[in-house]
């Protein structure tokens, strides 16, 4: 390896360096590598090797800037030698990882990746993210990316898991960019870079997509009360909440499907399936997300554009995604769900694209149904006490644009009996687990 302090430069580079690495505040970690660059730059041309062609997908945002011109002048002066244009941007590459935005906007081979990169999210979830947005918000990032992956310069730091959990949809669409890009540029994507691509997805996902908690607020005579239970739902859901009031005598036939939570100032005699907040838990924060998630829980189960089917088996022994996934796709061919393209399509994906060790989300396009599919299956065998989790999702052809955002529902709903379950491969039981989820309608009894 290359060590950096057996090499000195003149002052004149040395000051050029300094100040070029305090005006873009450039780290230690980059500082060492530029140096490096600026080494191996100086050799390999002082034997005649230069770069002649570009390098291929590579971005130099430093072309003709004039502290770059002085560093090749001085180059020049102090070892005799002139660098061509694909020398200076392998020199500057460090400069071009990330930190700082862009000086100016690259067309061309940019534009058409990102093009292409949308089109494929689409054909694989039907899933539209807006070209404007993402050109306007994800531009810089992803330019850097690139770079970063062509030079094999990881982010330092992850936040996949975080992300994951939090933005499922925006993190399984990352997922997929990623496998695209890597076919598309021919180079491999760190890991790292999945979950901040998928932050960009989830903020262009909110702009376009946006399905507010319903809260129903029970008619008092109380009205001060009730306001304050309507401020409190506000201050906390912000623009996703919208109120409406509910009398008391319609609590019986209020649509599931239309409403997230209740709020009341007594105890209702009335049986429903809406989660029911009492007014003297207004102020726990906890509690309320707990149970207005429950309740957009319900709402996705009994949507009408979703057909949802949930199974328990028990079972002895060793228990795989291979042998699972032909009995439930059969199963579901039977029942008239899906067709044999989708089948094929599903046995011929490496299930590694679908998930790992016992967690498994096949998907695609199924042309059989108008509906969103969601086949749940969660598999338990005692002998070995492992849960095998396995959910179908057939996504429609055409997703009219009042359904769009169900396939994010659907993530965020499938991830949640996910986190429960591994609980269960933590400190709790599985049947404490599965009592839970009974309990919450994510499967009969």
């Amino acid at each position: 390896s290359l060590n950096i302090s057996e090499y000195h430069f003149s002052r004149k580079i040395e000051y050029l360096i300094k100040k070029s690495e305090d005006h873009y505040f450039i780290d230690t970690k980059k500082s060492d590598l530029f140096k490096k660059c600026l080494i191996i730059t100086v050799l390999r041309c002082q034997k005649g090797i230069h770069i002649t062609r570009p390098i291929k997908n590579y971005m130099n945002q430093f072309q003709n800037i004039e502290w770059v011109e002085d560093l090749k002048n001085y180059i020049f002066e102090d070892y005799k030698v002139n660098l061509t244009r694909y020398d200076t941007d392998f020199l500057i590459f460090p400069f071009n990882l990330g930190d700082f935005k862009l000086s100016h906007y690259y067309e061309g081979s940019v534009s058409y990746i990102l093009d292409r990169m949308i089109n494929e999210i689409y054909k694989e979830y039907q899933f539209y993210l807006d070209k404007n947005f993402i050109n306007n918000e994800i531009y810089t990032h992803f330019i850097y990316m690139i770079n970063r992956s062509i030079f094999k310069s990881p982010i330092n730091i992850s936040i996949d898991e975080k992300i994951e959990l939090n933005y499922p949809f925006a993190y399984q669409i990352a997922k997929s960019a990623c496998v695209y890009l890597e076919k598309e540029l021919n180079t491999h994507i760190f890991y790292q870079e999945i979950g901040f691509l998928a932050l960009y997805f989830q903020l262009a996902i909110r702009a376009k997509y946006d399905a507010p908690k319903i809260i129903g607020i029970i008619k008092t005579p109380e009205t001060s009360m009730m306001k304050i239970a309507e401020d409190k739902m506000r201050e906390m859901f912000k623009g996703d909440c919208e109120i409406i009031e509910v009398n008391l005598s319609d609590v019986g036939s209020l649509d599931i499907s239309k409403c997230s939570a209740l709020i009341s100032a007594f105890p209702i005699e009335e049986q429903t399936n809406i989660p029911v907040i009492q007014l003297n838990n207004i102020f726990d924060n906890d509690y309320i997300e707990k149970r207005v998630d429950e309740g957009q829980r319900q709402n996705l189960i009994r949507n009408i554009n979703v057909d949802y089917s949930p199974h328990f088996v028990l079972e002895d022994g060793e228990i795989s995604y291979e042998t699972y996934v032909f009995e439930i796709l059969n199963r579901m061919k039977n029942e008239g769900k899906v067709n044999n393209d989708f089948i094929k399509k599903v046995i011929d994906t490496k299930k590694e694209k679908f998930g790992s060790d016992y967690t498994f989300l096949p998907h695609g396009v199924n042309k059989k149904s108008m509906k969103f599919i969601v086949d749940l299956n969660i598999i338990y065998s005692q002998e070995i006490n492992k849960v095998l989790f396995i959910t179908v999702l057939g996504i429609p052809e055409k997703v009219e644009d009042e359904s769009n955002y169900l396939i994010v529902q659907i993530y965020d709903f499938l991830f949640h009996v996910i986190h429960l379950l591994n609980q269960a491969s933590k400190n709790q039981s599985i049947y404490s687990i599965l009592e839970e989820i009974k309990r919450e309608g994510i499967i009969n009894g």
